[in-house]
């Protein structure tokens, strides 16, 4: 395990993001005494379901619609949000 004080913490930034890269720990000294423990967070991709995800776009029920439609939705929206300025 590595050891950092407080004030290296503000100047090896660098070093200590590529130290939790690594999935090393680091502990934070501060006054002679470890006050926290620095870990790299461990993250996992959860499978897409896709039944889960056909079910939710059934639910939606998103209505195809041409380029000419959206382009006329958007200057719709930005006429009442801006004014008439907008071309």
């Amino acid at each position: 395990m590595q050891y950092m004080t407080t004030t290296n913490l503000r100047t090896m930034t660098s070093q200590l993001v590529n130290t939790l890269k690594k999935n090393n720990r680091i502990s934070l000294i501060h006054r002679s005494r470890i006050v926290a423990i620095i870990q790299p967070v461990q993250t996992s991709a959860k499978p897409l379901d896709v039944r889960l995800f056909r079910h939710c776009l059934e639910e939606v029920n998103l209505v195809p619609s041409s380029h000419e439609q959206r382009k006329k939705i958007y200057l719709a929206h930005l006429n009442k949000k801006y004014g008439k300025n907008i071309p």
